[in-house]
């Protein structure tokens, strides 16, 4: 059985060695890998019944740890996709079938944490801010909760929505599609050509009368524009 030399490839390849050599990941202002420190908690935190918040935030920062890994993955095995794995055409093509299935399930689990961890930032942002201006009253309520209910309001952390509004709309959009959409499945086999890409396809509400939505994104372009939210993000919760 012949043996596939898989380093040979990636080094004969000056584009799929740049990927290798520099998989993005989500900063979020802990060093990838590295045990927790006291340091990786951004303020002091009030102490309340309400809700242990150095533990929410810890575990936000966590999860991002988490989520690195899948991308990580996701790079590796992209360029697995772009490498041959077997010198017969026919078993090549069989035995990279699953890492097509195993692409797109590995980008709805990064886009699933990218959106809880964003929705999570606003309610902290939420709390902190009513916290402050009612006196050490804690909200009955989160009214603003998600990605979704802050694209809604006009006077909710404006600065930061304005800036990155049509990010906002494009993880929202990207999220529901996978959450919802009916017709995604239809997006089994498509992988980027040259990157790793996040698709979503179908239509609005599952209706084929309505508007249809079909986008391709490059990821590491989306974890360029998320990691400069999240300072944006991590700044304002500091100065609350």
């Amino acid at each position: 059985m012949k043996i596939i030399d898989f380093d040979k490839q990636i080094n004969a390849n000056p584009y799929l060695l740049n990927i290798y050599n520099n998989i993005p990941k989500i900063d979020f202002q802990k060093k990838y890998d590295w045990a927790l420190h006291s340091e990786n908690i951004i303020r002091e935190f009030p102490h309340s019944q309400y809700c242990n918040f150095d533990l929410k935030w810890l575990e936000i920062v966590q999860r991002i740890d988490n989520v690195n890994d899948l991308i990580k993955e996701l790079f590796s095995d992209f360029i697995l996709l772009n490498l041959v794995i077997d010198p017969d055409p026919l078993q090549d093509g069989m035995r990279k079938t699953p890492l097509h299935y195993k692409q797109k399930f590995l980008t709805e689990q990064i886009f699933y944490w990218i959106r809880k961890t964003v929705d999570e930032l606003i309610s902290l942002i939420f709390v902190l801010e009513f916290l402050k201006q009612n006196g050490n009253n804690y909200p009955e309520k989160i009214n603003t909760d998600c990605i979704g209910k802050l694209i809604q309001t006009n006077d909710f952390i404006p600065d930061i929505k304005s800036k990155h509004l049509n990010f906002l709309v494009l993880i929202n959009d990207i999220s529901n599609a996978y959450k919802h959409s009916f017709h995604n499945s239809e997006t089994y086999s498509l992988i980027g050509i040259n990157d790793p890409l996040a698709h979503a396809y179908g239509f609005k509400l599952n209706n084929v009368n309505k508007e249809v939505l079909f986008t391709a994104h490059k990821i590491e372009d989306i974890i360029n524009s998320l990691n400069i939210l999240i300072c944006d993000m991590i700044d304002y919760i500091k100065k609350i």
